[in-house]
């Protein structure tokens, strides 16, 4: 049950309120750590991105970070 009602709960947020918090996150990470992560940053960012122009739900966004 839970799964169900966090997924309505999802729902009732304006658009990527979550995946901004995401990027801001990876951000961070990146810059404290310029060089060691950029081939895993670059993979999950433009997966985020991906899930996100063609779903554009922030469930999805989430599970894919």
């Amino acid at each position: 049950w839970r799964r169900i009602g966090a997924q309505t709960y999802w729902t009732t947020w304006p658009q990527p309120i979550l995946c901004l918090s995401v990027f801001q996150w990876h951000a961070r990470k990146i810059s404290s750590q310029p060089e060691k992560d950029t081939n895993e940053e670059q993979y999950i960012m433009s997966g985020v991105a991906s899930v996100a122009d063609s779903d554009g739900r922030r469930l999805t966004c989430m599970s894919g970070s």
